[in-house]
């Protein structure tokens, strides 16, 4: 069978493309926010903190407003070790689906709340005594290099 012969097997899905859409979430900064501090409280964190930046943005108007720049949450729970970091923003994965007091099972929170507010999200974790992890998606990115599966680097 030549190459010509052998039946096509399309992508079900562009990445790049999927979360672009899923940006449109009905999540608020809040309720976005809310996610995160539920994964920590989830790992076992006794310490959780929020870090705020703000910059400045141009409206379609030409006025110039204050607006959230960046947002980090930090907190001194389990960590994640190099296979659940991997794992932890791929769409439908959870950690806590089997647990019946669990506070996210659907693996839908922590990635698309937070492509809710921004383009990018960049996630680290370690464990004691273990180099650090660390996973990221970046949508422009995604879609410039057409690429199938999550960016993602271990430290």
């Amino acid at each position: 069978m030549s190459n010509q012969d052998q039946p096509l097997t399309p992508n079900i899905i562009s990445v790049g493309q999927a979360l672009l859409a899923m940006r449109n979430a009905p999540y608020t900064t809040e309720s976005a926010l809310a996610e995160l501090i539920d994964n920590s409280i989830q790992a076992g964190a006794g310490y959780i903190s929020v870090i705020i930046s703000e910059g400045l943005k141009e409206d379609k108007n030409g006025a110039i407003k204050k607006r959230l720049d960046n947002i980090a949450v930090f907190d001194n729970g389990d960590g994640m070790d190099s296979e659940l970091i991997q794992n932890c923003l791929a769409v439908g994965f959870s950690r806590n689906r089997l647990d019946p007091e669990g506070l996210g099972k659907f693996g839908y929170g922590m990635l698309i709340g937070s492509l809710s507010q921004s383009f990018r999200v960049e996630v680290y974790s370690w464990q004691k005594g273990k180099s650090i992890n660390y996973v990221y998606v970046d949508i422009p990115e995604l879609l410039r290099t057409n690429s199938k599966q999550l960016l993602q680097f271990k430290r």
